[in-house]
């Protein structure tokens, strides 16, 4: 096993053709950004198997067609008692014909999780049902692989031209990420029929409560 810190084309056979040599060399540049090791022979000559395989992460690794890019489009901002999504000024137009709806689905980064994204434990204690433990995904909790929250918050006033929307409260902190919005449909949002484990708290309330802001805390 070796740092790979010279071009491969020594190693590599002319018979490959130019399209098969250009694969290598993309995938040498990036192996050796990321002081990959990739399993060599007595020769220094990369072995085939070790070769092909490190073509195919690799191409995976630079197809943009696979590729997750998160570009936030706002934050939640908290300020004098109000609660606004004010998003980047060229998202504007997008807010058109959203002060239709009651509702808005925002969703968010947990932004002051990012930091555990890849220490995550997939069981959890249940703050909110003792003695009772769940899997990660059977929970809200903002810990996780990708924090991405989501919320519905009432709308109170929507600003195309300011590029924001005033709701009634949200469960994210100030400053938080937003990934995109989407319009409550009061039809396709909800269902008529439902099941929830038995240790789902029996006093949250049938429909969404509004909280009062300072109930969420600083580690919303």
């Amino acid at each position: 096993m070796a740092h790979l810190f010279r071009h491969p084309g020594a190693g590599v056979s002319n018979a490959c053709d130019s399209a098969t040599r250009s694969k290598i060399g993309r995938v040498w540049y990036s192996l050796r950004r990321q002081k990959c090791e990739i399993e060599q022979d007595q020769s220094g000559i990369i072995s085939v198997a070790g070769l092909i395989y490190s073509i195919i992460q690799m191409e995976e690794y630079m197809d943009s067609s696979t590729a997750i890019t998160l570009q936030p489009i706002g934050t939640v901002v908290k300020k004098d008692g109000e609660v606004k999504i004010e998003l980047d000024r060229k998202y504007g137009d997008g807010l058109n014909a959203l002060e239709g709806f009651g509702h808005v689905i925002v969703l968010w980064w947990a932004h002051k999780y990012a930091e555990y994204r890849n220490q995550v434990d997939m069981m959890i204690e249940l703050p909110y049902a003792t003695g009772t433990t769940a899997g990660l995904f059977a929970t809200r909790s903002p810990v996780r692989p990708n924090p991405v929250c989501i919320s519905t918050a009432e709308i109170l006033r929507v600003s195309s031209d300011k590029a924001s929307i005033m709701v009634d409260e949200i469960d994210a902190a100030d400053g938080t990420p937003v990934i995109d919005l989407k319009p409550y449909y009061g039809t396709i949002d909800r269902v008529e029929e439902y099941n929830q484990p038995d240790w789902v708290p029996g006093d949250w309330p049938f429909w969404r409560v509004p909280i009062p802001e300072e109930d969420y805390g600083e580690e919303s």
